[in-house]
């Protein structure tokens, strides 16, 4: 059995004081707008760098680790959390690779500054193939 991890992105920006709601015309549009190289930025620095270690591949664990990041008003991470987790040690690879977008967020929405934080939701399904 091929040991892979597959990465599926569902990312919506929001303003942190959940009055308003930033909805752009699908999700690596999205990301597109929001982080400093793009999509395929987002990619490299954060996405393509999670792995599902070999040594846990015996126990099976499969499913969907969801993260909620808050983006300050300088483009900086302020908060980062595992809002659902489904392993401590594939959490833990989540919460450190997302480490490597620090400084790469821009503080525009819609082309406009923004004035408030906004939240970044992700998530992230291992499977094993």
């Amino acid at each position: 059995m091929k040991n892979i991890a597959t990465i599926i992105l569902f990312a919506l920006a929001l303003s942190s004081n959940g009055q308003s709601t930033t909805k752009l015309s699908g999700r690596n549009e999205q990301i597109d707008s929001l982080y400093k190289d793009g999509f395929k930025g987002y990619q490299r620095d954060f996405r393509n760098q999670i792995y599902y270690p070999s040594e846990i591949k015996p126990e099976g664990i499969v499913g969907r680790i969801y993260i909620e990041a808050v983006i300050d008003t300088v483009g900086q991470i302020s908060d980062f959390k595992i809002m659902r987790g489904i392993d401590h040690r594939l959490d833990s690879i989540v919460s450190e690779k997302f480490k490597n977008t620090e400084g790469k967020w821009r503080i525009l929405v819609n082309g406009q500054d923004e004035k408030t934080p906004y939240i970044i939701q992700d998530y992230i399904h291992f499977e094993l193939r």
